[in-house]
């Protein structure tokens, strides 16, 4: 079984896919989900204009939250700075340093994304 959800960042659109059995671990552990995307589209950057490109997307949720469906007012995108990718910067696997896994803790959909250029 699968659980299955549409996820829109601005106008690219991911379908996720949510095996039952990283559910259950997430709720048998009480951390947030950990689901790593690779987003296709075509490139604007000068260097590989026209070309296709994958954006990498990381998405931590709750269990319950992702089951919920209705995420329209509580999601947070997070958009690195030059020079440190994002899941280094917001999702820092140490303590509790991860910005993304305390908003999701506190109900939110949060993903964070590398960006090209």
């Amino acid at each position: 079984m699968i659980k299955q959800a549409l996820v829109v960042l601005g106008t690219v659109a991911m379908f996720v896919a949510l095996p039952v059995s990283s559910l259950a671990q997430a709720q048998a552990t009480g951390a947030p989900l950990r689901v790593d995307h690779y987003v296709r589209t075509r490139s604007t950057v000068p260097a590989m204009n026209g070309q296709i490109a994958n954006l990498y997307v990381r998405e931590r949720v709750r269990p319950e939250v992702a089951l919920r469906g209705n995420l329209t007012d509580r999601v947070v995108v997070m958009i690195h700075g030059a020079g440190t990718p994002a899941e280094v910067a917001y999702d820092v696997p140490y303590a509790d340093y991860s910005w993304m896994a305390y908003l999701a803790d506190a109900g939110f959909d949060v993903f964070s994304m590398d960006v090209t250029g």
